[in-house]
């Protein structure tokens, strides 16, 4: 009887974390020849989704990047302004570019086998059962089985947003400047913007984003797209090109991946990849590549630890806190940081990059008493 094949590295799932990886693991002399098994039940090749992040230097997607900026605009009822991100470059990754180029790169290797199949379980002794077919490897990577149980200690909110790509008649955008977040609209007892994305002087992605408990009413979204660039754009024509609809969760509690940190080790969201406070994903999936190349290439004894550090985990938690019970409207939190402090310092700190007394300069920022209560709150609530 014949032996079935196990696999070096097995990616259970093709999003971008899942691609990600077996791209930084295809440009390792160590590793590019491994025997490697993508799976996913769906072939990832459409505009579906978008990432954007900041970054300094170019990154290895450079190539996909659609956009970028280095002016960002903010509204509020309370403030509106463009800030300057230099050194740091706003930067938007649409799917279908990231997928071309990560698929382009795979079919290069003959050692990379693309299953499309429907994952069921992933077991620690590294066997990966799907509807029709039944894997083994070394090492499984994933980043498509998971959930977040509910626990009544820690805060559920969702990130969920529609977005429209319009073109427009007439130029009338700014490709220099993206509206990061517009907060002057109908807050609905959430906390609520709109972002701007342009790709040229006619064309945009227009997206309006949701941080609350529950999904709106699918028709919501719509009419909050519709007003807002009749709004903004009175008496201009346009047509929709594209959609897009999405859900991050955000979140303190525990997610329940099915992970061990040897055999079985979760990527993406799954392994905490999405930033519980803004759902910011893409630099951070980058950064677990990045770590566990480091840790593959040290060997067995070295140790992966992929979720953020306590530090950052706690400060999530407290600004989740303060969002989720409204103690302080979430328009506030994010237009006084952009107001009042270095915007360099800002994305450093939402890239979970700055220092303690850095920290400290922007929680003082916003409002001492209600941030200083809550964390009490937190840290009670353990």
């Amino acid at each position: 009887m014949e032996q079935a094949k196990v696999y070096d590295y097995i990616i259970a799932g093709a999003g971008a974390a899942g691609l990600s990886l077996a791209y930084h693991l295809l440009i390792h002399p160590d590793f590019c020849q491994k025997q490697i098994l993508i799976i996913d039940r769906l072939p990832k090749v459409e505009n579906d989704r978008t990432w954007c992040f900041w970054e300094i230097e170019p990154g290895l997607f450079e190539s996909c990047v659609v956009q970028e900026w280095e002016h960002l605009k903010l509204a509020s009822k309370e403030w509106s302004g463009v800030v300057d991100t230099h050194p740091y470059k706003y930067k938007m990754i649409q799917s279908d570019e990231f997928y071309k180029f990560c698929w382009a790169k795979i079919k290069k290797f003959s050692n990379v086998d693309v299953v499309l199949d429907t994952i069921k379980s992933i077991a620690f002794d590294g066997t990966v059962v799907c509807e029709t077919n039944i894997f083994n490897g070394n090492k499984i990577f994933n980043s498509a089985l998971f959930h977040i149980p509910k626990n009544t200690k820690k805060h559920h909110l969702l990130q969920h947003f529609k977005g429209w790509y319009v073109n427009f008649e007439y130029p009338m955008l700014d490709p220099k400047t993206a509206t990061l977040m517009d907060f002057d609209i109908d807050q609905g007892g959430d906390c609520r913007f709109i972002y701007v994305l342009p790709l040229s002087k006619t064309k945009a992605l227009v997206e309006f984003t949701v941080f609350s408990k529950t999904l709106l009413q699918e028709d919501h979204y719509d009419v909050a797209l519709l007003k807002y660039l009749n709004d903004k754009y009175p008496n201009q024509k346009y047509n929709i090109e594209n959609i897009e609809f999405g859900v991050i969760p955000m979140t303190n509690a525990a997610i329940d991946s099915f992970d061990n940190g040897t055999t079985v080790i979760s990527i993406g969201t799954a392994g905490y990849a999405s930033k519980a406070s803004t759902g910011y994903t893409f630099s951070f999936i980058q950064r677990q590549c990045r770590q566990i190349i480091k840790y593959l290439e040290n060997g067995p004894k070295s140790k992966l630890v992929l979720k953020p550090t306590t530090k950052f985990q706690f400060y999530d938690a407290v600004l989740l806190n303060v969002i989720a019970t409204s103690k302080y409207e979430g328009w506030k939190i994010f237009t006084r940081l952009f107001k009042r402090l270095p915007t360099q310092l800002v994305l450093k700190f939402l890239n979970e990059e700055t220092k303690f007394f850095q920290d400290l300069r922007i929680i003082t920022t916003v409002n001492i008493w209600h941030f200083t209560k809550t964390a009490i709150e937190e840290l009670k609530a353990g």
